[in-house]
């Protein structure tokens, strides 16, 4: 099967490929480059895909059915396409057009020249008050929950580089795969931790206040931190994610099988 890409230039134009075999995805425009972090996401479903820094993404094992895509971009306007029709054994092809500039009447806003780049986690896990010395690193999920019951808190380490410019936003993004009415507020934490050794005794302590919180969280919707005061340039920053609230909730960690629902650190220099 041939790699497509998504690229960009003064607006992105992207082309995906949806199938119920093996489906991929790209795009091209005139002076274009390739987009780093785009997500292709069939709306309704848990499928979908982050392009890499060539621009390529691929999502596989798409039902036979009647879909909403959608493209976005942190920075530009999100793109749907609705009623796409996939049919067994089949690809199809889908443009999208996601634009840099916001026209009111008469007057043209545009975007200034930046870079955006989506770092994936390179280590992540919960920590459990009732099981102190229980390390749970190679599980598939993070989990929050406080008040009078055993808390249980999560922490996320991404290593940063190749940011050639001030850093403008920093967004940190997790998918919640079930709800809550009161979601965790994230803090700075140290680095010193491992994924397969920390553990509730072990872990390390919050260095900063609470940097962003979260209300309510819907079931299966991405919650987003701006993370913008911690996050100055290149190097590793560690969170964690802690909350008051008895409610629970629950997010896909790095070693989740839902790839595209990872969590991510997504910045936007220039």
């Amino acid at each position: 099967m041939s790699q497509r890409r998504i690229e960009s230039a003064d607006r992105s134009d992207k082309r995906s490929r949806a199938a119920s075999e093996p489906r991929e995805a790209g795009a091209s425009a005139d002076r274009a480059q390739p987009v780093n972090g785009a997500q292709v996401w069939v709306i309704g479903t848990s499928l979908g895909a982050l392009t890499n820094d060539k621009g390529y993404y691929f999502i596989n094992n798409v039902p036979a059915g009647v879909y909403t895509l959608r493209a976005t971009y942190i920075g530009l306007q999100p793109a749907e396409t609705r009623n796409a029709r996939i049919l067994a054994g089949q690809t199809m092809t889908i443009d999208f057009s996601l634009s840099a500039a916001v026209q009111l009447g008469a007057i043209t806003v545009t975007v200034e020249p930046t870079a955006i780049v989506a770092f994936a986690a390179e280590a992540d896990a919960r920590v459990v008050e009732a099981r102190p010395t229980k390390n749970f690193g190679s599980s598939s999920s993070l989990r929050t929950d406080g008040g009078s019951d055993p808390d249980v808190e999560s922490y996320v380490r991404f290593g940063v580089s190749g940011v050639s410019g001030a850093v403008q936003r920093a967004v940190l993004r997790v998918f919640a795969f079930n709800g809550t009415i009161d979601g965790p507020a994230v803090y700075g934490t140290g680095n010193g931790w491992t994924e397969t050794g920390i553990t509730w005794n072990t872990r390390p302590a919050q260095t900063s206040g609470a940097i962003a919180d979260a209300q309510q969280i819907a079931s299966n919707t991405w919650v987003e931190y701006d993370v913008t005061s911690f996050v100055s340039g290149n190097g590793t920053f560690s969170f964690a994610l802690a909350t008051t609230s008895t409610d629970s909730v629950d997010f896909y960690s790095r070693d989740s099988n839902q790839i595209a629902l990872r969590p991510q650190l997504v910045v936007t220099y220039g």
